[in-house]
């Protein structure tokens, strides 16, 4: 069944809502919006359809994670979604119908360690912003979407990066960016693989 708009009205939670591997189906109930004092969401593996509704934007109290992989979720990422900028953890938006592009506000997440938004349909270029999530450390993953254009040379921001920085599967063009050389930390999975990249590998490769 769909999830019951009702649960907007526990305004007075300051915890987290699980939700997970359940058979939730239809979309998300903009309700959600209004629970503004919860600090996580998560409601991964489900067949949750329909797109995700601006109000999430409202949760500016989520400082753990925010978890959607696994539905059937479709339309463009709302800029609004962006607000949740106290997350520390993780936003994982993996394997859902997304389409469009990422929006620039995405580099409003400066505290976050983790994001996924690998296998969705995704496309355009990743905006530079992304170089503003200095405290990425673990998780960068956006392989298996439809990303064009050339990688931003502000990736070298990340200089936190230590596992799994993917990139793989997209469409990007032209060279890879030197900047690269400055994740130094990164110690295990580094991938450009299946995209149309050319050019020479920058010498600056030599420091990862």
């Amino acid at each position: 069944g769909s999830l019951p708009s009702e649960l907007g009205q526990l305004t007075g939670m300051s915890s987290d809502i699980s939700l997970y591997s359940n058979l939730f189906t239809h979309s998300i109930p903009s309700e959600f919006g209004i629970l503004t004092g919860i600090t996580s969401l998560d409601l991964s593996v489900n067949e949750l359809s329909g797109t995700l509704p601006s109000q999430l934007g409202r949760c500016t109290n989520f400082n753990f994670n925010f978890v959607i992989s696994t539905n059937l979720l479709t339309g463009s990422l709302p800029s609004q979604l962006f607000q949740m900028t106290l997350l520390t953890s993780y936003m994982l938006m993996t394997s859902n119908l997304f389409t469009g592009t990422v929006p620039s506000q995405i580099g409003l997440l400066s505290k976050l360690t983790r994001i996924r938004l690998n296998e969705n349909s995704l496309t355009g270029s990743l905006p530079s912003q992304i170089g503003e999530l200095t405290t990425l450390g673990y998780y960068f993953d956006i392989t298996k979407n439809s990303f064009s254009g050339s990688i931003p040379s502000q990736v070298g921001k990340l200089s936190l990066m230590t596992s799994v920085f993917y990139c793989s599967s997209n469409q990007f063009t032209g060279t890879l960016p030197s900047q690269l050389g400055q994740l130094t930390g990164l110690t295990a999975s580094f991938s450009f693989s299946s995209n149309q990249l050319s050019g020479s590998i920058p010498t600056e490769f030599g420091l990862l």
